[in-house]
């Protein structure tokens, strides 16, 4: 299965400054693409900078992992909520898919007939870059494993033109997140 990993998507984040204003006519041209590559680097380090709340995650030996990866996604939307801005990227284009939480039989049979599919990755954000049609990311604890089920849906995705992400950490994800904007 082939993934995209962060020195993929920083290797990528290269072209950017020839490709940005074709595809988002919105944002300025480069007038110099060095200083436009200059202006993407600082735009990058603000951006990578880790969240308050992703400092202070509750990982100690009490939590458990699915608290973890809650908390860790938390941070991620928390971040999202103001770098969106920063990037021109509308905020609801990532979304989170709420679909491990305990259900009533009877809701989660409900779910399934909507369309709900086992394996979905947590959160998807719904923006085309280069050969990639979405970044779909699957949050884990840090001990967390993949199941049968989502490695099927991750193969899927990766072969119908998704990048994927399997982040352990609100930082990660963040990482991933920017990385991905960043390629052309």
């Amino acid at each position: 299965m082939s993934r995209w990993t962060l020195a993929d998507l920083e290797r990528k984040s290269l072209v950017r400054a020839q490709v940005m204003p074709l595809l988002y006519p919105a944002m300025p041209p480069p007038a110099d693409p060095v200083a436009w590559s200059d202006a993407l680097a600082e735009a990058k380090a603000k951006l990578l900078k880790p969240t308050a709340k992703a400092q202070i995650l509750n990982t100690g030996p009490k939590a458990r992992p699915r608290q973890i990866e809650s908390q860790s996604q938390q941070a991620v939307i928390k971040w999202w909520a103001v770098a969106c801005h920063e990037l021109r990227i509308p905020e609801e284009l990532l979304m989170a898919f709420p679909l491990q939480s305990n259900r009533h039989i009877r809701n989660a049979v409900r779910m399934k007939k909507e369309g709900c599919r086992a394996g979905t990755p947590d959160l998807q954000l719904c923006v085309r870059r280069g050969d990639c049609s979405a970044l779909w990311i699957e949050m884990k604890s840090p001990t967390g494993q993949l199941k049968p089920h989502q490695k099927r849906m991750l193969k899927m995705l990766t072969d119908y033109g998704a990048a994927i992400c399997v982040c352990r950490s609100a930082d990660e994800a963040i990482k991933a997140i920017t990385g991905y904007l960043m390629m052309g």
